[in-house]
């Protein structure tokens, strides 16, 4: 099985998207970028954890803005640590961790998409972390890096 631990702001929601259309949900997601994610879906199979702040609204919502906006993807769930749960993680990393030791088996493959630099990663995440550029979001060249990674 394949995991994309996908951050929202930044990765999605960029700078840019404050021009586009907004629904009850908010803003939607920049075109480019949600283009990039559904390529990467699409060649991987990649099932998307939601590892991004936006977490704290619940798997359930997550998922119904997703079908609301067409979005590429399954939302396999949601890192642990959120508000009101009693769960405390020093770092990002440590989050992904958690879920990949609850969820996961250990040949599973999966890249981290955010728009933090790997200093939130564990030592053993650096390689499957994908900064991007929180101005234009998921770009060609970081979908073409998460599809090589998850391939592997």
């Amino acid at each position: 099985m394949r995991f994309l631990f996908l951050d929202i702001d930044g990765p999605l929601n960029t700078g840019r998207n404050d021009y586009l259309d907004t629904d009850r949900y908010g803003h939607h997601f920049d075109d480019v970028a949600v283009r990039n994610l559904r390529w990467i879906v699409e060649e991987t199979g990649a099932r998307i954890v939601v590892s991004s702040s936006w977490r704290h609204m619940g798997v359930e919502r997550i998922r119904e803005i997703w079908k609301a906006w067409g979005l590429p993807g399954e939302i396999a769930g949601c890192t642990p640590g959120a508000w009101g749960s009693g769960r405390v993680f020093g770092c990002r990393g440590e989050e992904i961790w958690q879920w990949l030791a609850e969820n996961a088996d250990t040949d599973d493959a999966y890249v981290i998409i955010d728009d933090m630099g790997d200093k939130e990663a564990l030592e053993e995440q650096k390689t499957c972390w994908i900064r991007i550029n929180p101005h234009t979001g998921i770009s060609f060249d970081d979908a073409t890096k998460a599809i090589a990674k998850l391939m592997r």
